[in-house]
């Protein structure tokens, strides 16, 4: 709540604040140790966030530098720039990916999988719905 701005000192709120927190960035940054662990030889991944999630992108870099991985942001700003951010992906020759938590993200889901898959790109999410799709692979696609 403070990253967001909503309150001075989460200690001392000075106000009432009605409302869910979810710990989507802490979640962040656990994604992307779990997708170290899944491919250990990754030292380049790429972040794909949306633009607002500057607090969440800035705890992955330090957690991300703490591992010794050399993190790469690609910002989706919106819908409409989702496919040029996931070119962004493909030309930065990253060995993984981190989707952050985000809406834009969540929407676009099926652009990232389509997209990931083709570059053979293992990738981390934030929600079990992303990669619940009708996607399955042959015994080729994962070789």
């Amino acid at each position: 709540m403070e990253e967001a701005g909503l309150v001075a000192n989460i200690a001392r709120t000075g106000s009432n604040i009605t409302g869910v927190s979810i710990f989507d960035s802490e979640l962040d940054e656990k994604r992307l140790e779990l997708l170290m662990e899944t491919v250990p030889a990754a030292r380049r991944m790429a972040a794909l966030a949306e633009s607002k999630m500057r607090p969440s992108v800035a705890r992955v870099a330090a957690n991300a530098h703490r591992l010794g991985i050399e993190l790469v942001l690609i910002e989706a700003p919106s819908m409409d720039k989702l496919d040029s951010a996931l070119d962004a992906v493909a030309t930065v020759r990253v060995d993984a990916v981190n989707v952050l938590a985000s809406a834009i993200l969540y929407y676009g889901r099926r652009a990232i999988i389509d997209r990931m898959a083709a570059s053979r790109l293992p990738a981390i999410c934030e929600i079990r719905g992303i990669a619940d799709t009708d996607f399955e692979p042959s015994r080729t696609t994962l070789r």
